[in-house]
């Protein structure tokens, strides 16, 4: 987000959405009594921002939701909600460590935390990550919700804004908030609350944050499908071993030219906004190499779903991963990419318990 031009207009009506979004959760049943303080963590730069109609369509909305639910539902007189609208790339990072500070000199007496997350994916990882570092008493009192507003939303907890809002009024089923946590040989560990992938696609989410907001429209995507084209002659595609634990039958070993890898914190869970890559209970995907026709039949099974018995493709269930790869290749994590290196390896990815609550109810 750092660089990119915010219009005062988009700021004002994000700004405008988490408050409805804050009255409403205020009414949640789950949060009916008791002191409960609700942060809002908002992105003005997310891409549903950039249809104004859209944003107008979802203020009406809310505000007949809300309008409708103040006949029947009154608030938590003891809820005091705060909103914070982050500017730049790194601000909800930091708006969560001022949260988590918060908790840390409440100590024994801090209050229970709801805190709401409006963007895409890389707005709720960046969120959520600090939050882990909480001792595990205050980490319990904390129920994450994440809100759709961004150009990936494969990580939110609701379809949209109104159905997040549905689910805010008709209660949703609290349940623990898992993460994969990513551990490189001799370097501190990060996370992914989604899917965590490795090569090509990683390349195209690298090149697609770097030009997105440089060009006008979805011109961006265009040049990041292109980029697949150049992904091997720049990184090349060398052998890769995935060590399997945690799978119900032993630790187990696979290799091969893979050109994708996807671990993710479940099954049935899409990336890339809603690519079906793990489709099923399995939440390993790894994808061999082949010949550009392959590739691009390959492709279209991808976006569905029907990959998963095609030549080539891997798929197993995990807890955790060992990596090994004797080079440099791409890694994201909920759309936010970086490059590992030779150095990196082997490295970790492990399915983690968070303490952290989350409501389930997609509607």
């Amino acid at each position: 987000m750092r660089g990119l031009f915010i219009r005062r207009a988009d700021i004002d009506e994000v700004a405008d959405l988490a408050r409805l979004i804050g009255e409403l959760a205020a009414r949640s049943p789950g949060f009916s009594a008791g002191p409960l303080k609700i942060h809002i963590v908002a992105s003005p730069a997310a891409g549903l921002l950039r249809d104004r109609r859209e944003v107008r369509e979802n203020l009406a909305r809310l505000r007949t939701i809300l309008l409708s639910a103040s006949r029947d539902v009154a608030p938590n007189p003891e809820a005091e909600v705060d909103v914070r609208v982050a500017l730049h790339r790194g601000h909800p990072e930091e708006i969560a460590r001022g949260i988590a500070g918060d908790m840390l000199r409440d100590s024994g007496a801090a209050r229970p935390r709801l805190i709401l997350t409006m963007g895409g994916d890389g707005t709720h990882l960046e969120t959520l990550s600090p939050l882990l570092g909480l001792p595990e008493e205050l980490r319990r009192r904390i129920t994450v919700f994440r809100l759709p507003l961004g150009t990936g939303n494969d990580g939110a907890d609701a379809d949209s804004m109104t159905g997040a809002a549905r689910i805010f009024l008709h209660g949703g089923a609290p349940t623990e908030l898992s993460a994969v946590r990513v551990s490189p040989r001799n370097a501190e560990p990060f996370y992914a609350f989604n899917i965590v992938s490795l090569g090509i696609d990683a390349f195209v989410t690298r090149v697609t944050n770097l030009l997105k907001g440089r060009l006008p429209g979805d011109a961006y995507k265009l040049i990041a499908d292109a980029a697949t084209l150049v992904y091997e002659p720049l990184y090349g595609v060398r052998p890769m071993e995935l060590e399997i634990h945690d799978d119900g039958a032993g630790p187990a070993r696979i290799r091969g030219r893979y050109i994708l890898a996807a671990f993710g914190v479940s099954g049935g869970r899409t990336y890339g906004n809603h690519k079906k890559i793990l489709p099923g209970e399995e939440n390993l995907c790894a994808i061999r190499t082949r010949s550009l026709p392959k590739k691009i039949a390959l492709k279209p099974l991808l976006y569905s779903g029907l990959h998963t018995g095609a030549e080539g493709v891997d798929m197993r269930k995990a807890g955790a991963v060992i990596v090994s790869y004797g080079g440099r290749i791409c890694l994201q994590t909920d759309g936010e990419s970086r490059i590992l290196k030779k150095r990196d390896f082997p490295c970790r990815m492990e399915v983690v318990r968070t303490g952290i609550r989350t409501l389930q109810g997609k509607t």
